[in-house]
C-alpha cells in the first residue's frame, strides 16, 4: 500500500512537470544537421521564461480587472422624458374658475396653455367680441367683477399670431358673483322711558351670511364703553341668538329681510353726568361683502363690538334679571370681533390669562376650552380685555361642572329570558313592537359623571349615514334640565319603548346628560361589539317550537329583511310593485334547544314508558337536530350551535327564476330508552315478582317540523332580449323569399334595397323571466350625430323597424297629443342598444357599444361624361375620354382600392372588356363595387386613366361622396390605340349591395327598376358637343407607321457604298390610301408596285448603279393622320436620304524602291479614283532576323503628299545612313507596303522590298537562335525545344572574301572556340544583295554559361564586317537592344541556393509577432525570393524585369520590394515579419532564378537547411502548450500511470480485504 502511495506521488510530479513543460516557452537550440540523433528526436528545450499573472497567459490580464459601472448612476433629470409632449400648435390645457364658493365677490379665471401662445382671449358665450386675457409663459387670467346671479359660461382661446394659428375653443364655467354689499338699516321710536331700536338687514343676491351679523349697543363714559346691565345684556344675547336661528329655518338661502328689535334707554345717567347709547351693527352677504352702521361719535376709540358665545350650554337666572351659563368642560367660548389676542380674567383677583387664535378659528376670533381656564367646579365670573380697550369686560356668569356621565349598559326591561334568547340569536333581526329596554346609566362619585336624565332616538336604516348631534336641552326653570328636541325623546325612567312600527328596519340611538348638560351618545350594540341594526321584518316562526327563520336579501355589505309584500329596495318606503322579487334571498334558520327539544318530545307523544337517555353528567343526551331545505336550488351554508344557513340565488352560475314558497324541515332525533319490566326475584310468598327497568333502544325516535316561508320571488338573471330581423331575400333567377336573423346575426349583413329588403325588426325578451320585466332600447340614426333616442315597453315588445313607417327613434313629449313617436328612413348605419331590466334589479347583459344595423335602401348615381375632340364623326384622329362618376352616400374613402382589369374576350366580331373596381372595408370585404363593360369591333381597348377617385361630400361642388374613373380612347402617355365601334355599360353596386346599371345609350335601372317621379332622368350619358348623340365611336389617332429598310448598309465616310443596295417600303395603316404616298428617288434604277396585306402596304425601290442619289417618303391616311419623313423608321439603314454607290476600286503604283541603295532611297507612290480619299497606309519594315522584323516606317517621313477628290501622290524623305542619333547605321533588307482607297472602302494595296547596303555586312538570325537570344535566360528544356539549325545570314553588296568568315564562341568571357563556317548562299533576287549562311553545332552549347558568338568577315571591296555590340568600361553593353547584334544568351540549369535562413531556431516563440532573415544566390541572376505561412505570401522581391511585366513600382502590392541585386539577396531587418496565432505556421522559402529554375524549401529534393519549418508563435500559453508534442505525450504517460496506480492500488486493496474475510 506505502509503494502505490508512493507510486502515485511520483506519477503526480510527473504531471506537474509535464503541465509546466507544455505551457513554459522554451528555448531550442538546432545542432548541425550532423548532431541530429538517428531516431529523429528533438533538440532539448530550455526554460528561458516564466508565464505572466493574466489568464491563458495574457500578460494584460493581469492589470486589467475591467470597470465597472456605478450603480446608483441616474439619468439627468433635465433631460425631457418625452420630447413628443409639446404641442405644435396653441393648445389650452386648463381653463377654471379659481374660486370654489358658490358666491364670490370677484372672479377670477386661471388658464394654462402648451405650445406656440402669444395671445388668450376670452368672451361669454353667445357674445361676439373677445377680450385679451393677461398673462405670459403659458399662464394667463381674467377677472370678472361684475355681479351675477347665475353661473355663466365662458369660452377661451389661445392664438399664435405670428403664424396666425388657433387654439380649439374652451368652456369654462364661472360662479355667480355679489358684487354689492348687504343694506344696513337702523331705526328709533322713542316711547315715554325706553327707545325701541330695530335692525333691518337685507342682501337679494347672494343673501346674508346670518352667522355674520352682529349688533352691539353700549354707553359711552370717559371715551370707552360700558355694557348695560348684565341681565339685560344676556337676555337680548339669547334672543338675539333665538332670532339667528330662526331665520336660518326660515331663509335658508338668506334672502329674506333680516330684522331685529330690542328696546333700551337711549342714555345712562350717573350721577350728575348723562352717558349716550350708541347702537352698531355689521353684516356679510354669502360673497363676504361687508356693511356696517355705527352711530359711535369716533368708533375708532373703540376696540370694536364683539360677541360671547358659550357652546355647548344652557341659559339659567343666576338672580333675578341676571342670566348666566351651565357649561361643561366640552363648552367652548367664542369671542368674535376681538381681534387674534384677548387677556381673559377669572375672578376679580386674576391675573388674566392670554389666549390666542390658534390658527383654525376665523380671523378676528378666539376660540377659548372652558377646562383650560376653569380650574374648579362652581360659579365663575369671567372677563375679557382685547384690543386698545383699557379694561375689561364682563361676560355672563357661568356655572361650571367638569366631567362627563357614561351608558351602563342597554337591555331588556324586566329580564325575559325569551326576548332575551331571541334577540340573541338573530343579533338584532327580531325585534317585537312590545319589547321595552331600559338605560342602566354608569354610576360615579364624581359629581359631572352622574347621569340626570336620558333621551333615545330609533333611527330608520334609510338614515344611517345622518348620525344624529347632541339634543338641544334647557333649564327646566326649577334648577333642573329638560329636552327641548323634536328628534329625540326623554326616557321616562330610564325606559325606552320599542318602535310601534310593524316594519321597523334601524339603529337605537341612546344619550345621557348630567346637571349642566354634558352630553354623552351611545348606540346599541348588545354583546356584538358593533353598532347592531335592529328590525322585525322578514322573520317566520314555527308553530311554538323555537324554530324561527330569518329571510333577508342582500343589500351591499349588509343583510336587509325580506318579505314579499313589500318592496324594501325602494328608500321612499312605498310599495311600487305587487311581488317584492329579488335576486338573491337569504335563510337563517335558528332554533332554541331547549324549546327545539321539548316541542319535539311533546310531539312524539311517547308516553311515561319512555325517556331521553341520559348522559354522563346525569342530564339529557342531546338530540341530534338537522335542517334540510326541501325547494329546488336552495342551496345550503354555513352552519353553527343552533344555526344553518341557506340561500336561493346567491350562485350567478346556478341560474334562478323562482316564485313561490320554500319549505324546510327540522328534524330532532332522540336517542331513548324504554321501560320494560324484568324479573325481580320472588316476593315472601314465592310468587315472580318483577321491577321496571329502562333497557336502551336500538331505534332513534325522531320528530320533524315543517317551516314554510310563505311566498318567495327570486331571479338572478336576466339574458340578453332577443333583436329579429325579417328582410326579403332575392336569388339572381328573381326568386323571393323571407330570411329572418336574429341579435349577431343582423350585424353580419347590408339591409337593401335590391335582394335583402328589411320588413320588420322587432325586440322580444328572451322567454325565460318569470319577474316582470321592461324592455329598452336606445337608437342611434346615422344623420343625426350623436343623439340617440330611447324608448321601452313594459312586458311587451318593441318594434324597432316596420315596413310603413321605417325607423321608431324616439317619443316626443307633446301636451296635447301625448306621447308622439318620431320616425325616420336613413341611409347609413344604425347602432341600437337594447337591454332588459326585471322587477329584481337584474339588468340583462347587453354590448354597450349596441347592434350595428346596416340600412341603405338607396342605390348609386350614374354618369358618363364623353368628351368630343375631332369633326370628322365617326372617325377621331384625337383623345377621347369617358369621365365616369357614382355617388352615393354612403361611399367612404380608403386605400384599399383594387381595380381589376380583364384582357379583352372576342366573341362574334366584338371584344369585351370588363373592368371591376373594388373598395375594400375594414373588415376586408369588398361590397363597394363598379364594373364597367366596354366592347369594341377592332383595334385596341381604351385604358383607364390613373386609378379611382374618392370625392367626399362638400369637396368641391359634390354634394354626395362618389368615386370618379376617366377612360381615355386613344393614345395614352404617348401610346397611341385605335379601335372601331366602342360602347360602355356600367354596373354600380354600393356597400349595401344597391345596383345601378346602365344600358350603351346611356338608359339605367335603378335595384332593377326604371326611374320614374318628378324629376327623374332616363339617360345619364352625356355627350360634350350639342348635336352628336353617338355613344359608339372609332378612334383613329394613330399615324401612319412608315418603316424603310435598305439591303446594304456598309456606308463608308457616312454615305458612300461600295455596292448597289435595295429599299424596302413597308406602311403600316388601317385606313391606308396609296394615292396620299409622296416618294423621292434619285438615282434610282426602278421600283416596284404596292402590295397590300391587311393593314400592310410594301413596295420596293433599287439603286444598283453607281450615283449620287437621294431618297424620301411622305404617307397619309384617309383620317389625315401623317407621317412625315422624318418620322419614317430607317431602321439600321445606313444613309438612307442622301448617299453615293462606287463600286470601282482605285489604281496605284510605288515609286522609289528599285534598290539596292548604296545612296540615297526615297520610296513614294501614286493612285487615281472618281471619289478618292485622303486616307492611306504605310508600312516599312526593316528586317534583322529570319522571319522577323523591326517596324522602320518612322523612317518614313513625307517630303511631298498632293491628294484631289480623285488623285492623291506622296514622296517621302531619303532614308537616313545612321539611327538614333547618327550612332547606327540604317543598313537592312526593307520592305514597303502602301494601301490606298476611296470613299467608299474600296481599296488597292502595292509592295516592294529593296535592300539599303551603304556599310557592308548586316547579320540576320535563324528562328531557332534568334528565339534562344529573345529569352536571354533558358533551360536545357527550351534548348531542345528549338528545332531547326541554329543559322546565321550575311547581306553584303558585294562577295564576302570565303576565308575570311570566323565564328568566335565564348562562354562565361572566356574563349572557348573560333571556326570557319561552310559558306552557302549567293545572289538575292529580292534585296540585290549577295547573302550568306552560316550554321552552328548546338552541342557547343550543352555546358550552362553565358554565351556569345562573334562573326567576323571581309568583302571582296577589303571592308572587314563584325557583329559586336559597344560596351562601357564595365563590360556591359550599352547598344540599344533592337540596335543589338552580339548573338549572346544563357543557359542555366542549377537551381538558387540559400545561404543561410536565421530567426526560426526554436518551434515556439511567446511574441505577438516575430522576425525572419534570409540570405539567396543565383550565378546568373535571381527573378522572384518569396516567403510564405502556409499559403500566404508575407513577403516578395522582384527583379527589374518581373517588376516591368506587372507595370512598374506602382502596381507592387504592400508584401512585393524590388529586388535590390539580382544575383544576391540578403533581407533587410523587419523585413520579414510573421504575425501570431492561435495555431502553428508553415514556413517556406521560394526562390526562382532568370531561367525558371526554383528552389523551394522543404521540398523532397533540397537539402535541409538548419531551421524548423513549423512554428507556433503566440503569447497564448496553451497555444503553446498544444503544440509541444513532447509535453502532451508526457501529459498523457502521466494521467495513465496515474489511473493504473489508482487502479493498482484499489485492486491490491481488495484483494487483501478478500483475504481477510
Amino acid at each position: 500500500m506505502k509503494r502505490g502511495k508512493a507510486l502515485c506521488r511520483i506519477l503526480a510530479v510527473l504531471l506537474i512537470c509535464a503541465l509546466v513543460a507544455g505551457f513554459a516557452p522554451v528555448a531550442e537550440t538546432i545542432s548541425a544537421p550532423a548532431q541530429e540523433t538517428a531516431a529523429g528526436a528533438e533538440p532539448a528545450e530550455t526554460v528561458t521564461d516564466v508565464l505572466p499573472s493574466g489568464a491563458d497567459g495574457d500578460p494584460d490580464a493581469a492589470k486589467d480587472p475591467g470597470e465597472t459601472k456605478d450603480p446608483g448612476e441616474t439619468p439627468d433629470p433635465s433631460e425631457p422624458t418625452n420630447p413628443d409632449e409639446t404641442p405644435t400648435v396653441p393648445t389650452i390645457v386648463s381653463a377654471k374658475d379659481t374660486n370654489e364658493a358658490e358666491w364670490a365677490k370677484s372672479r377670477t379665471v386661471t388658464i394654462q396653455t402648451a405650445g406656440p401662445v402669444d395671445k388668450v382671449q376670452y368672451h361669454a358665450q353667445g357674445d361676439e367680441e373677445w377680450k385679451d386675457a393677461a398673462g405670459e409663459n403659458g399662464v394667463y387670467t381674467f377677472e370678472l367683477k361684475e355681479s351675477s346671479n347665475e353661473v355663466v359660461t365662458y369660452e377661451v382661446r389661445a392664438l399664435n399670431t405670428k403664424d396666425k394659428q388657433e387654439s380649439e375653443t374652451v368652456e369654462v364655467q364661472v360662479g355667480k358673483i355679489d358684487a354689492t354689499a348687504p343694506e344696513v338699516e337702523v331705526t328709533s321710536e322713542p316711547g315715554k322711558i325706553n327707545t325701541k331700536y330695530t335692525v333691518k338687514i337685507s342682501d337679494s343676491q347672494s343673501g346674508l351670511d346670518v352667522d355674520s351679523i352682529e349688533v352691539w349697543a353700549f354707553y359711552e363714559k370717559d371715551g370707552n364703553k360700558t355694557l348695560t346691565d348684565s341681565i339685560l345684556t344676556a337676555d337680548l344675547d339669547a334672543k338675539f341668538k333665538h332670532k339667528k336661528e330662526k331665520y336660518k329655518e326660515n331663509s335658508p338661502d338668506g334672502k329674506e329681510k333680516f330684522e331685529f328689535s330690542f328696546t333700551m334707554s337711549n342714555s345712562k345717567p350717573e350721577g350728575w353726568s348723562v352717558y349716550p347709547l350708541y347702537v352698531g351693527v355689521k353684516a356679510c352677504d354669502k360673497a363676504k361683502n361687508e356693511e356696517s352702521y355705527s352711530t359711535n361719535s369716533d368708533p375708532d376709540m373703540y376696540a370694536g363690538s364683539f360677541s360671547a358665545t358659550f357652546s355647548p350650554s344652557i341659559s339659567y337666572f343666576v338672580k333675578k334679571n341676571e342670566v348666566g351659563y351651565r357649561v361643561g368642560e366640552d363648552c367652548k367660548l367664542t369671542l368674535t370681533g376681538v381681534g387674534d389676542e384677548v387677556t381673559v380674567y377669572v375672578g376679580e383677583n386674576d391675573s388674566g390669562v392670554v389666549c390666542e387664535n390658534d390658527g383654525n378659528a376665523p380671523k378676528g376670533t378666539v376660540v377659548i376650552s372652558l377646562k383650560d381656564i376653569l380650574k374648579q367646579d362652581g360659579e365663575h365670573h369671567i372677563a375679557v380685555k382685547y384690543g386698545n380697550n383699557k379694561r375689561a369686560q364682563a361676560l355672563p356668569t357661568v356655572y361650571y361642572v367638569s366631567g362627563a356621565p357614561a351608558v351602563g349598559s342597554v337591555d331588556f326591561y324586566n329580564d325575559s329570558a325569551i326576548k332575551n334568547f331571541i334577540h340573541t340569536i338573530t343579533g338584532g333581526l327580531m325585534f317585537a313592537k312590545n319589547n321595552k329596554l331600559k338605560i342602566e346609566p354608569q354610576k360615579s362619585e364624581v359629581a359631572g359623571e352622574n347621569t340626570v336624565g336620558a333621551a333615545y332616538y330609533w333611527r330608520p336604516e334609510a338614515e344611517k349615514e345622518n348620525q344624529p348631534g347632541n339634543p338641544t336641552l334647557v333649564d327646566n326653570g326649577n334648577g333642573g334640565i329638560v329636552l327641548n328636541d323634536t328628534l329625540w325623546t326623554q326616557a321616562d325612567g330610564m325606559i325606552i319603548p320599542c318602535p310601534k312600527d310593524d316594519n321597523f328596519s334601524g339603529y337605537l340611538h341612546v344619550v345621557v346628560w348630567n346637571e349642566v348638560g354634558t352630553c354623552t351618545q351611545y348606540v346599541y350594540k348588545a354583546e356584538t361589539g358593533k353598532e347592531l341594526k335592529l328590525t322585525n321584518c322578514g322573520v317566520f316562526n314555527g308553530a311554538n317550537n323555537g324554530v324561527a327563520v330569518f329571510v333577508t336579501t342582500p343589500d351591499g355589505e349588509d343583510e336587509k329583511p325580506y318579505t314579499s309584500q313589500r318592496d324594501v329596495l325602494d328608500e321612499s318606503g312605498k310599495q311600487t310593485r305587487e311581488d317584492n322579487w329579488v335576486q338573491q334571498v337569504d335563510f337563517d334558520v335558528q332554533w332554541d334547544e331547549n324549546t327545539l327539544k321539548t316541542a319535539a318530545w311533546k310531539a312524539l307523544n311517547l308516553g311515561d314508558n319512555y325517556r331521553i337517555r341520559p348522559n354522563d353528567q346525569g342530564g339529557e343526551t342531546a338530540p341530534v337536530i338537522s335542517v334540510k331545505a326541501k325547494t329546488e336550488k336552495v342551496a345550503e351554508g354555513a352552519s353553527a350551535d343552533g344555526q344553518k344557513s341557506f340561500s336561493l340565488g346567491a350562485n350567478p352560475e346556478d341560474q334562478v327564476s323562482y316564485s313561490g314558497k320554500v319549505e324546510f324541515s327540522v328534524e330532532v332525533k332522540f336517542t331513548v330508552d324504554k321501560k320494560e319490566q324484568v324479573s325481580d326475584g320472588t316476593n315472601a310468598n314465592g310468587e315472580p315478582q318483577y321491577k321496571d327497568e329502562w333497557k336502551p333502544q336500538e331505534k332513534n325516535e325522531s320528530h320533524t317540523f315543517p317551516v314554510t316561508v310563505e311566498k318567495v320571488y327570486v331571479q338572478n338573471y336576466l339574458k340578453e332580449p332577443t333583436v329579429t330581423a325579417v328582410s326579403e331575400t332575392k336569388t339572381a333567377d328573381g326568386e323571393t323569399s323571407e330570411a329572418t336573423r336574429t341579435n349577431k346575426e343582423i350585424e353580419q349583413c347590408w339591409f337593401n334595397g335590391n335582394d335583402n329588403v328589411l320588413k320588420s325588426l322587432v325586440i322580444t325578451e328572451s322567454g325565460e323571466s318569470k319577474a316582470p320585466y321592461t324592455l329598452h332600447y336606445s337608437l342611434q340614426a346615422p344623420d343625426n350625430g350623436l343623439e340617440m333616442g330611447e324608448l321601452k315597453a313594459k312586458n311587451g315588445a318593441l318594434t324597432v323597424f316596420d315596413e310603413t313607417n321605417k325607423w321608431q327613434w324616439k317619443i316626443v313629449k307633446d301636451d296635447k297629443k301625448g306621447d308622439q313617436p318620431v320616425y325616420v328612413n336613413q341611409d347609413g348605419e344604425y347602432v341600437l342598444i337594447v337591454w332588459a331590466e326585471d322587477d329584481a334589479g337584474n339588468i340583462s347583459a347587453f354590448n354597450p357599444l349596441g347592434y350595428t344595423i346596416k340600412y341603405d335602401v338607396s342605390a348609386p348615381d350614374v354618369s358618363a361624361v364623353f368628351s368630343l375632340t375631332s369633326k370628322d364623326s365617326p372617325f377621331y384622329a384625337e383623345q377621347r375620354t369617358i369621365d365616369i362618376e357614382v355617388s352615393d352616400k354612403l361611399f367612404e374613402g380608403s386605400k384599399n382600392v383594387t381595380f381589376e382589369e380583364g384582357k379583352p374576350v372576342s366573341g362574334n366580331g366584338v371584344y369585351t372588356l370588363t373592368g371591376t373596381m373594388k373598395n375594400t372595408n375594414q373588415s376586408g370585404v369588398s361590397n363597394v363595387s363598379i364594373e364597367t363593360t366596354i366592347q369594341y369591333t377592332n383595334g385596341n381597348p381604351p385604358m383607364f386613366d390613373g386609378a379611382w377617385t374618392y370625392t367626399g361630400a362638400g369637396e368641391g361642388k359634390q354634394t354626395l361622396p362618389s368615386w370618379s374613373g376617366t377612360y381615355k380612347y386613344g393614345s395614352v402617355d404617348g401610346n397611341i390605340r385605335d379601335g372601331d365601334d366602342y360602347t360602355l355599360c356600367i354596373t354600380a353596386t354600393d356597400e349595401a349591395g344597391n345596383v345601378t346599371k346602365t344600358n350603351t345609350d346611356g338608359t339605367y335601372t335603378k335595384n332593377g327598376k326604371e326611374p320614374t317621379g318628378v324629376g327623374s332622368s332616363s339617360n345619364c350619358y352625356t355627350v360634350v358637343t350639342k348635336g352628336t348623340d353617338k355613344t359608339d365611336f372609332t378612334i383613329d389617332q394613330t399615324n401612319p407607321k412608315v418603316s424603310v429598310r435598305f439591303d446594304n448598309n456598309s456606308v463608308v465616310n457616312g454615305k458612300y457604298f461600295p455596292a448597289g443596295r435595295t429599299a424596302t417600303i413597308t406602311v403600316v395603316e388601317h385606313n391606308f390610301d396609296r394615292k396620299r404616298v409622296e416618294l423621292t428617288a434619285t438615282g434610282s434604277s426602278g421600283s416596284t408596285d404596292w402590295v397590300d396585306d391587311g393593314d400592310t402596304h410594301t413596295a420596293t425601290v433599287s439603286f444598283l448603279n453607281d450615283a449620287d442619289c437621294k431618297f424620301a417618303i411622305r404617307v397619309k391616311d384617309k383620317a389625315g393622320n401623317i407621317c412625315e419623313n422624318d418620322a419614317v423608321d430607317y431602321g439600321d439603314s445606313a444613309a438612307p436620304g442622301e448617299f453615293v454607290i462606287d463600286t470601282t476600286a482605285p489604281t496605284l503604283a510605288l515609286t522609289g524602291v528599285n534598290g539596292p541603295f548604296a545612296d540615297a532611297c526615297t520610296p513614294g507612290f501614286e493612285g487615281q479614283d472618281a471619289n478618292m480619299s485622303t486616307e492611306y497606309e504605310l508600312h516599312l519594315m526593316r528586317s534583322v532576323r529570319e522571319n522577323a522584323a523591326d517596324d522602320a516606317t518612322a523612317l518614313c517621313s513625307r517630303e511631298l503628299v498632293n491628294i484631289s477628290t480623285t488623285d492623291i501622290r506622296a514622296v517621302f524623305q531619303n532614308i537616313p545612313d545612321m539611327l538614333d542619333n547618327a550612332e547606327y547605321y540604317s543598313d537592312g533588307i526593307y520592305k514597303l507596303s502602301v494601301t490606298i482607297r476611296d470613299m467608299a472602302d474600296n481599296t488597292t494595296t502595292q509592295e516592294a522590298t529593296f535592300a539599303v547596303n551603304r556599310h557592308g555586312s548586316f547579320y540576320i538570325y535563324g528562328e531557332a537562335l534568334a528565339n534562344l537570344v529573345t529569352k536571354q535566360f533558358a533551360q536545357n528544356d527550351f534548348v531542345d525545344a528549338q528545332t531547326g539549325a541554329w543559322t546565321i545570314m550575311e547581306y553584303n553588296a558585294s562577295p564576302v572574301q570565303p576565308d575570311s568568315v570566323q565564328l568566335q564562341i565564348y562562354r562565361d568571357n572566356a574563349l572557348v572556340t573560333s571556326v570557319t563556317p561552310e559558306i552557302k548562299g549567293g545572289m538575292d533576287d529580292a534585296t540585290g544583295l549577295y547573302r550568306y549562311v552560316y550554321e552552328l553545332d548546338r552541342n557547343m552549347f550543352a555546358q550552362d554559361g553565358l554565351y556569345k558568338v562573334q562573326v567576323r568577315s571581309t568583302d571582296e571591296a577589303g571592308n572587314l564586317s563584325e557583329n559586336i555590340d559597344e560596351v562601357d568600361g564595365n563590360g556591359n553593353v550599352t547598344t540599344p537592344e533592337k540596335y543589338q547584334c552580339t548573338l549572346s544568351f544563357v543557359i542555366d540549369n542549377v537551381d538558387p541556393e540559400f545561404k543561410q535562413i536565421t530567426g526560426l531556431e526554436k518551434k515556439r516563440y511567446r511574441e505577438d509577432s516575430h522576425e525572419i532573415n534570409f540570405a539567396v544566390a543565383d550565378t546568373y541572376g535571381l527573378a522572384r525570393v518569396s516567403v510564405l505561412s502556409g499559403e500566404t505570401v508575407v513577403a516578395e522581391y522582384l527583379c527589374a524585369a518581373e517588376i516591368d511585366a506587372l507595370g512598374g513600382e506602382t502596381k507592387l502590392a504592400a508584401n512585393q520590394k524590388p529586388m535590390p541585386n539580382e544575383l544576391t539577396l540578403e533581407s533587410v531587418p523587419g523585413d520579414v515579419m510573421l504575425q501570431g496565432g492561435k495555431s502553428a505556421q508553415t514556413i517556406t522559402f521560394v526562390a526562382v532564378d532568370k531561367a525558371g529554375n526554383t528552389y523551394t524549401t522543404g521540398s523532397a529534393d533540397q537539402k535541409p537547411l538548419s531551421f524548423h519549418q513549423k512554428v507556433t508563435i503566440s503569447t497564448n500559453g496553451f497555444v503553446l502548450y498544444i503544440h509541444n508534442t513532447w509535453a502532451v505525450v508526457l501529459t498523457v504517460v502521466a494521467l495513465a500511470a496515474i489511473a493504473f496506480g489508482v487502479w493498482y492500488g484499489v485492486s491490491k486493496k481488495k484483494k487483501r480485504e478478500g483475504a481477510a474475510s
